[in-house]
């Protein structure tokens, strides 16, 4: 009598084996019911963690006998969508047909940087297992708004099945049976014949436990790597247990002590025992990642804006210490700390810059660092023959890298050199006799003595008083350019005798947007002319700053000696100016003259304490007169962030009440001497050690004093005649 299977009959009852699969689902169904723990400690975290963490475990291996599949799912949520999922060939299938979880159960993830202990799916192992790690699932939630989703059903295939036809009520099932294979091949001798993890021992043995790899799974900072690992057996496994471990799925290997692996490193491991009684252990999991570093460059720029001569320009020979090389753009990278020095090299990165503003990733006209290693350390030259005849240098730096696994491109940098203009020096006007006399002839040279005249420099001249000028690009309105002495008077008539010589000094034309036009030198060529002697003195007033200044003068004070700034806590003292004035004798028209020494002290002061600028006042006594020149100091504070010389304080002559081509080194005020029209001009002349000086600057080191000699000129402003 053949018998049928009666499928509502089978709907109503329960074999063996699906009693026992619907006792262990029940199970890890309830202790899957999350809990939630307000403001818990970390340690309660990780525990909640570990305690859900061994349930899905379970689950899955409930899942995966009932005919589940977890083979193509890479992630933690992917997993718990799977085990929600109920079978579609119901009536089939021995086993548990529902979901394994609940269908509420979320996976929370994030990836912080934080290192903590989360939870990573490894689907090589089928299983979830707990690491320190920057990523994975920070804990399990119960989300209502999961109950809503409509989790389609899935075919399960187990070896063995209800059978749906007429005949007997069992049939088997085409099934891949895993069978093990064992390790390709082992670096020490004597070790045991070696399993996947479990399976080896006798029916009544007991298995060891997965051995613990440390650091745990997760990615790591770049310069974590090469990284240490060590593998230790489970304190409950016997003393003589022995690990075995694989790197890449590679050769099983005797684990011996720590070893180093790089980025991107998968390793497996599992203990074993010569004790045929105990069972190989389930493998245990690592994967290393490193973070993907962003490069970022620090760019430093010695000095900016730059002269002509701290550019390499070309300058005239003299009685003068040539300045320094200037130092170059200095490229490096900011977070190198977070780059180990193996990957600082032209094979992971390479950097690029160009002068003229284009896109460094892509300009034709891009420059590169060439090839280095073990670190980077660039330069970038920006001496005169990169502007290539322009008054703006802008360089654009980026870091390109040549390997995505490692770095990537770092954000484009860009600064801006500018010009720091030059005042040319006032040419000189040289009589060939001490007396003028009908045929003299006139010489007019250049000031070389100081190291800031450019090669090429040009003097025009007139000799009718008037002023040669200038187009506003370093070229003259009028006159005659200067090729070598000459005689001013020379064709006139008899009843001539005299001439106003005015003279200027140009810079070259290739190079005029460096340089502003020199102060106007004026010479009277007369005869008799006059000559005076006396004394020099002079005095600050009208301090002006910030709402914060701190300073000797207020109000209508006058002092010979300035002082301003809160030094603070930096102990060097505030900043102060004093002027000493001197006697001169023998004084003519256009004749320069010593009429004292100007000191300055630098010392170190809050920004918001500082003088901006002061009055200058300078009495010239002589013959029983006393005549007044006024003039304005403008205070220049540096931040202190480079050298020395970058550091340096300076005072300059303000030109914001006079023509622009004075530079500030004109009187406002004209006295009139035997019938003419004069102004008093002063410049900085020779300095002491700390300081350095131009026409109308004067440069003092960070913390230093230093002297400056004044000078000054009485030039006619009007004819003679």
């Amino acid at each position: 009598m053949e018998t049928k299977p009666n499928p509502k009959v089978r709907s109503r009852a329960f074999s063996l084996i699906e009693l026992l699969t619907v006792v262990a689902a029940v199970a890890v169904i309830g202790s899957l019911a999350v809990v939630v723990i307000g403001n818990a400690s970390s340690s309660v975290k990780e525990t909640k963690l570990e305690q859900e963490v061994t349930s899905l475990n379970t689950a899955i291996e409930v899942f995966l006998s009932s005919g589940g599949s977890l083979s193509d799912i890479d992630t933690a949520q992917g997993v718990l969508t799977e085990l929600k999922r109920a079978a579609a060939n119901e009536m089939q299938v021995v086993g548990l047909r529902g979901s394994v979880v609940d269908v509420r159960l979320q996976a929370v993830e994030d990836r912080n940087g934080e290192l903590r202990v989360r939870a990573i799916w490894m689907a090589d192992l089928g299983k979830f297992v707990l690491a320190e790690s920057d990523s994975g699932v920070r804990e399990f939630v119960l989300n209502d708004e999961l109950a809503k989703v409509d989790y389609s059903n899935v075919a399960r295939n187990t070896s063995l099945i209800y059978n749906d036809a007429d005949g007997w009520v069992w049939e088997t099932n085409e099934f891949n049976f895993v069978t093990n294979t064992g390790p390709t091949s082992v670096v020490t001798t004597n070790a045991p014949t070696l399993g996947t993890g479990g399976t080896s021992g006798s029916a009544n043995g007991s298995n060891l436990n997965p051995p613990i790899i440390s650091p745990g799974a997760g990615s790591l900072p770049l310069a974590a790597f090469p990284l240490q690992v060590t593998i230790s057996k489970h304190s409950a496994d016997p003393v003589d247990t022995s690990i075995y471990y694989s790197t890449q799925s590679g050769t099983w290997i005797l684990y011996t002590g720590p070893f180093a692996v790089g980025p991107g490193t998968q390793i497996q491991a599992y203990s074993s025992h010569e004790d045929p009684e105990i069972g190989e252990s389930d493998r245990s999991g690592a994967y290393y990642l490193n973070d993907i570093e962003e490069l970022s460059l620090a760019i430093t720029v010695p000095k900016n804006p730059i002269t002509y001569a701290e550019a390499g320009g070309a300058l005239e020979e003299g009685d003068y210490t040539p300045i320094e090389p200037l130092a170059p753009i200095t490229v490096a990278l900011a977070n190198g700390d977070q780059i180990p020095a193996r990957y600082q090299d032209s094979s992971n990165f390479q950097v690029y810059w160009t002068y003229d503003g284009s896109d460094p990733l892509s300009s034709p006209e891009r420059q590169d660092s060439g090839s280095f290693s073990g670190g980077y350390n660039g330069a970038i030259d920006y001496t005169l023959p990169r502007w290539d005849g322009a008054t703006l240098l802008p360089v654009k730096v980026v870091a390109l890298s040549n390997n995505a696994s490692v770095v990537t491109n770092s954000a484009v940098n860009a600064v801006t050199i500018d010009v720091n203009l030059t005042t040319l020096r006032s040419p000189a006007v040289v009589f060939d006799s001490e007396n003028t006399e009908r045929g003299d002839t006139i010489e007019i040279s250049k000031l070389v003595d100081y190291g800031d005249m450019p090669v090429g420099a040009r003097i025009y001249y007139t000799t009718d008083g008037s002023d040669p000028g200038s187009d506003g690009n370093g070229n003259p309105l009028s006159g005659t350019l200067y090729t070598g002495a000459f005689d001013p008077l020379h064709g006139a008539g008899e009843w001539e005798t005299g001439a106003v010589i005015n003279a200027r000094v140009y810079p070259p034309q290739e190079y005029a947007g460096w340089f502003q036009v020199s102060p106007l030198t004026t010479s009277d060529y007369i005869l008799p002319g006059w000559e005076i002697s006396g004394e020099a003195s002079g005095w600050f007033s009208n301090a002006e700053g910030g709402s914060g200044l701190v300073s000797n003068l207020w109000g209508d004070d006058t002092n010979d000696y300035f002082q301003w700034g809160d030094p603070g806590s930096w102990g060097t003292g505030a900043n102060w100016l004093y002027f000493d004035g001197s006697s001169f004798e023998n004084v003519g028209s256009d004749e320069r003259f010593e009429i004292g020494v100007l000191s300055y002290y630098n010392g170190t002061i809050s920004m918001a304490s500082a003088a901006s600028a002061v009055d200058f006042t300078v009495q010239l006594e002589f013959g029983g007169e006393a005549m007044q020149f006024d003039y304005g100091f403008d205070l220049l504070t540096t931040p202190n962030t480079g050298t020395d010389w970058e550091n340096a304080d300076y005072v300059w002559f303000n030109d914001s009440d006079i023509d622009s081509l004075s530079v500030g080194t004109q009187s406002a005020q004209t006295v009139n001497l035997y019938g003419s029209d004069y102004r008093l001009n002063l410049e900085f002349g020779e300095t002491s050690a700390d300081g350095f000086s131009s026409v109308d600057q004067f440069h003092v080191k960070e913390a230093r004093a230093a002297s400056a000699k004044l000078y000054a000129t009485l030039v006619s402003v009007g004819s003679w005649w």
